[in-house]
């Protein structure tokens, strides 16, 4: 439709807020507010299609990417139906597969993770979680990329 207006929303950028012994959840305020609009059966909410939601907060955007500021911690994100999962781990030595299998173990273990069958990026979150060894899983030849689902 010509008319529709694409709504998105984002991951928190300010994890420190939402993070609990280095795992959270956030409310998921993009998905709340679509549906309240949505149920106000105003004339222009017709219109308002949600589109996608982004790993970074909208205001992140412009800023390039710069291996000089990179943190010593990665992040495993997750989607779930009402909420984000952010899990943070210790990765100064990238390849080091432990802590991002523990963060993936948080991650599948909640009762709203879809299973493997769901999309890539639930497989990637499955294998990584089952893996023991050095080898690991997900590194940036992930070929879909190292984004979460």
């Amino acid at each position: 439709m010509a008319h529709d207006r694409p709504m998105a929303g984002g991951f928190p950028d300010e994890v420190d807020r939402v993070l609990d012994r280095d795992r959270g959840e956030a409310e998921r305020a993009d998905w709340d507010t679509w549906h309240e609009l949505r149920a106000s059966r105003r004339s222009y909410a017709q219109f308002v299609r949600y589109g996608d939601y982004g790993i970074l907060a909208a205001r992140n955007l412009a800023r390039s990417a710069d291996d000089t500021d990179r943190s010593p911690y990665g992040l495993l994100r997750y989607t779930t139906e009402r909420t984000f999962l952010v899990a943070r781990f210790w990765a100064e030595k990238r390849g080091e597969t432990g802590a991002t299998g523990e963060a993936a173990r948080w991650i599948t273990g909640f009762p709203d993770f879809r299973g493997s069958g769901a999309s890539t990026g639930d497989r990637w979150h499955e294998q990584c979680a089952r893996t023991t060894d050095a080898k690991g899983t997900g590194n940036g030849g992930t070929p879909w990329g190292t984004s979460s689902t």
